[in-house]
């Protein structure tokens, strides 16, 4: 019932029975689920999927319900979830996770894997990871890199 309601309301606006096909299936939802909703062929409904342009980029989507543990509030990011693999190999994250990290549409979202866990940071989290990883790679003094750099722009210009 609560998916049937979902699935209603992520395709409402949808103007053709291709566009519901493709946002559904963008939501998350299998080739089963989608053809037994719309009353089609599970091969209409690959048809479609497997024709629709690399282009083609779904329209804002509540989160999928989950048959896990109740998540959080709708503005609280959970603090743990099942996501959805969708069958391209994309992973579907709940809106509030995506802006509990600050990841507006379109920006890269920072990763690592770590003892086989996937960690998705968030700005200052990744930020702070990508400066503990050149200070590695660094000498502990920044005025040594200051002074080098210096030191070989004069000896260029001298040249010139």
């Amino acid at each position: 019932m609560v998916e049937t309601e979902h699935m209603e309301r992520v395709t409402r606006d949808a103007p053709t029975k291709a566009e519901k096909i493709r946002i559904l299936h963008a939501a998350g939802y299998s080739r089963n689920e989608i053809a037994a909703f719309l009353g089609i062929s599970y091969q209409h409904a690959r048809n479609v999927i497997v024709a629709t342009p690399a282009s083609w980029r779904p329209p804002p989507l509540p989160p999928r319900p989950s048959a896990g543990p109740p998540l959080a509030g709708e503005d609280e990011p959970p603090s743990y979830c099942r996501l959805v693999v969708v069958p391209d190999g994309r992973l579907v994250l709940p809106a509030s996770l995506v802006r509990a990290l600050g990841a507006p549409p379109g920006r890269p979202v920072p990763w690592r894997m770590e003892d086989g866990e996937l960690r998705l940071l968030g700005r200052e989290a990744g930020l702070r990871f990508a400066q503990d990883l050149v200070a590695e790679h660094t000498s502990a003094d920044p005025s040594v890199w200051s002074e080098a750099l210096v030191a070989q722009r004069r000896a260029e210009s001298d040249r010139e």
